[in-house]
């Protein structure tokens, strides 16, 4: 789950929806060798039919618009040093092993900024039916693993109302 948390974390609240804005890669890590490229987390995003083999690739070759999209690309850092990067406001740490992909490369203090912009909570201004259709599936698939003899499908089936009550309740 801290891997899962780790590739979302810095969501581009300009555009939460565009591939490049919501995940980031991991370049130079050694994890990429043994979790299939798990680490080119926008790639997956970017073109889900790419095999993890030719992900390095696909990220070279299209690295204009990853560069166009904002994407966070960072060197050598493992989900679980970002994660604890964040969860201790080290971003300055962080910032210095993002790869910069802008013509105009953006100062330390820039990259702080909007790594804090990218941690903030983005607020849809209503929850509309199709996020609630995509939360009723979403619980019928996890009572459905439970109840056929998965017993770790109890976690989300029982805490995801649970969040989804707070989010409703917050936007209200």
């Amino acid at each position: 789950m801290l891997g899962n948390f780790a590739q979302h974390i810095f969501v581009d609240p300009a555009d939460p929806s565009s591939n490049y804005g919501l995940a980031t890669n991991h370049l130079k890590v050694p994890f990429n060798m043994v979790t299939f490229n798990d680490g080119y987390h926008i790639t997956h995003h970017v073109n889900s039919h790419c095999h993890w083999s030719d992900m390095p690739l696909h990220f070279i070759k299209h690295i204009d618009k990853y560069e166009h999209g904002g994407a966070i690309c960072v060197t050598g850092v493992n989900f679980v040093d970002m994660s604890i990067a964040v969860f201790t406001g080290n971003l300055e740490w962080l910032a210095d092993r993002i790869v910069q992909l802008r013509p105009d490369p953006l100062t330390k203090p820039q990259l702080v900024e909007m790594l804090r912009l990218r941690l903030r909570p983005i607020r849809s201004q209503t929850i509309g039916p199709t996020q609630k259709g995509i939360f009723v599936l979403n619980q019928l698939f996890w009572v459905g693993a439970w109840r056929c003899g998965f017993p770790f499908a109890a976690v989300p089936a029982l805490f995801a109302p649970v969040f989804y009550a707070i989010s409703v309740a917050i936007m209200a």
